[in-house]
């Protein structure tokens, strides 16, 4: 799937080609395709889809009909060129800015969700309890949300760091229960933990300037490959992510 999804955004232009896939995104990729678990012509809200090339291979490789949507502008115009160069018909994929914490679409439109590390930077005291609860209203019946989202042995709410350049939660289990699942009214299916079991390489990769990591952008999933993996739950106290599937029932 990530390789698929690297083919893909190289498609998009020479500065895709050197910036290449996100280190966590190469896991959390495979992880979600396979939550999803969603076949062709499946109506789907990438919420927070910023300037990623997921929600693009969703609908373009697995035949998905896509609504991406980032309170960013210039992560929606972004998408919009991404799909305007691979040829994507309007019907099969949309972008538009949107405030996940109001969503400005009817009850049950999608039948699924998905949010790639994004509902963690979401400022407001309770703005990730209001965004989940927007999540399971436009959630179709019997549909799922798939979410990664940032864990840890406890929780915490950061400013700014080295892998952090904006606000930031970081999940517990207790976290999770108290501000994502129980607001969605939702049933939780799992919870799939992945991380760095030996070096922490992603400290080294996220607090090195840009233009000392190009050298090695081509070789960000081999990285990944090399320090990331699916931890057991447990070992879960090692973890630094976690891929949440929720659904709704019939």
């Amino acid at each position: 799937v990530t390789r698929a999804v690297g083919r893909l955004s190289d498609r998009l232009g020479a500065r895709e080609r050197l910036r290449s896939l996100d280190y966590f995104r190469c896991i959390e990729y495979p992880l979600a395709v396979q939550a999803l678990n969603a076949p062709p012509g499946t109506s789907l809200l990438d919420m927070g889809c910023g300037t990623g090339p997921f929600s693009l291979f969703l609908a373009r490789h697995l035949g998905l009909t896509v609504t991406a949507t980032d309170l960013d502008e210039a992560c929606v115009a972004w998408q919009r060129r991404g799909a305007a160069r691979l040829g994507l018909d309007a019907r099969r994929f949309t972008s538009r800015s949107v405030d996940s914490r109001r969503l400005p679409f009817a009850d049950g439109s999608f039948a699924r969700v998905l949010n790639l590390g994004s509902i963690e930077h979401v400022r407001d005291p309770d703005g990730d309890s209001q965004a989940i609860r927007e999540v399971a209203r436009v959630l179709a019946p019997g549909g799922r949300a798939v979410l990664t989202i940032p864990y840890g042995p406890r929780y915490e709410e950061i400013d700014r760091g080295p892998h952090v350049p904006d606000f930031e939660r970081r999940y517990d289990d207790q976290a999770l229960a108290r501000r994502l699942v129980a607001p969605s009214g939702l049933d939780e299916i799992s919870r799939t933990h992945y991380g760095e079991p030996g070096p922490a390489f992603s400290a080294w990769w996220y607090g090195t300037p840009r233009v000392l990591q190009l050298p090695f952008r081509r070789f960000t999933l081999a990285l990944a490959q090399r320090f990331l993996t699916v931890i057991p739950p447990e070992e879960r106290a090692s973890a630094c992510g976690v891929c949440l599937v929720l659904e709704r029932s019939r």
